[in-house]
């Protein structure tokens, strides 16, 4: 019988614990979904805040931060399995929370017939890595756990439905889960991907948040950032004109060598850093795929640096995204490079521009 697996992501809406103590404490957050081995031995107890940046959001009842994060109250309700799993110490502003530590990595066959994937190439220093847009696993030997990572994924971990349904009676908040597949004992199981739900026509009522308008990005704000692409350039010593691969593999590095340090650094050499990615992944996303320098605005107060897909569909928030980006294990840029390229981006209505990344 086949098994659903989910994504689990943070629910928009809500906060989510950020980690405010730099160095080691960073170090040992990042490394949970990265590496398998046991840290209990080595773990050391670190602080969170609730993340300022979500001032005015309800506080969720579990969240994510680099893993699953919950009140070490729900521990026996939320988890009456453990297998594969460790469950760390962690403080959040002086209460007793618990970060989840997957161990339990499946190795299978991906049955290309009935799964629908993206490759990302390989780039110097990072194997091939897969996101998988449908998936039907052939693992016809039991999952360790509800937790699960699969080897080669961009996402991780993945949950099975006991554990989905588990949050959901509770009426635990915070979390969402996204069906991305199904593990089965052999090909002849496959579950075909489901259709997309039937367009929901307009009712007339009015929208929770002011929808998403975009119009060219006023000259002098292109010239600075530019300047500041050019500054991060000369640093890297690489030119205008480097092949797309080259440019990426940059990026990708200076973002990693950015993460370890970066809640030590001051908010001036933060933004210069933020700006001058931008520019540089602006540019290249403008000068491969044809997109175009924007100011992106939600509402009044809510304005991004961003650029714009030649149809006005699709924008990319440039500074937010590097910033999730410097602060990931695990960044996507990338990826989301090659997905414009393929033209695999959340549909848009008419007259609507959908925020992507």
């Amino acid at each position: 019988m086949a098994m659903k697996l989910f994504n689990v992501w943070p629910k928009d809406g809500y906060t989510h614990p950020a980690l405010i103590k730099a160095g080691r404490g960073f170090e040992q957050v990042a490394s949970l979904s990265l590496d398998p081995q046991p840290l209990e031995k080595t773990w050391v107890v670190e602080d969170f805040e609730w993340n300022p940046d979500y001032k005015g959001l309800p506080r969720p009842d579990v969240s994510m931060a680099s893993g699953l994060c919950l009140p070490a109250s729900l521990a026996q309700s939320l988890f009456p399995d453990r297998r594969g799993l460790e469950l760390l110490p962690i403080r959040v502003e002086g209460e007793e929370w618990l970060v989840v530590h997957t161990l339990g990595i499946v190795d299978g066959v991906v049955d290309p017939s009935s799964s629908d994937f993206l490759v990302m190439p390989v780039i110097e220093g990072f194997p091939e890595r897969r996101v998988y847009k449908w998936l039907n696993l052939v693992h016809p030997q039991p999952l360790p756990g509800e937790f699960v990572r699969l080897r080669g994924s961009v996402y991780g971990p993945h949950v099975t439905e006991p554990f989905v349904e588990r949050v959901k009676a509770l009426g635990l908040k915070g979390l969402q889960f996204e069906l991305i597949g199904h593990v089965i004992a052999d090909p002849s199981q496959a579950v075909p991907r489901p259709a997309p739900p039937p367009e929901v026509a307009a009712t007339g009522k009015r929208r929770r948040q002011p929808k998403l308008t975009a119009k060219p990005l006023p000259e002098g704000e292109r010239e600075e950032i530019a300047e500041a692409g050019t500054a991060m350039r000369a640093g890297w010593g690489i030119k205008v004109g480097s092949s797309a691969e080259a440019t990426l593999a940059a990026v990708q590095t200076q973002i990693q060598q950015l993460n370890p340090s970066w809640f030590q650094r001051s908010k001036e050499d933060q933004v210069d850093a933020l700006l001058g990615l931008a520019a540089i992944f602006g540019e290249l996303i403008c000068s491969a795929h044809g997109w175009t320098w924007a100011e992106l605005r939600q509402g009044r107060n809510l304005r991004w640096i961003a650029v714009l897909a030649p149809q006005g569909t699709h924008a990319l928030a440039l500074v937010p995204y590097l910033r999730q980006q410097i602060e990931s294990a695990a960044p996507t840029t990338t990826l989301l490079f090659n997905m414009i390229g393929a033209a695999s981006l959340p549909p848009a209505e008419s007259g609507q521009v959908v925020s992507i990344g």
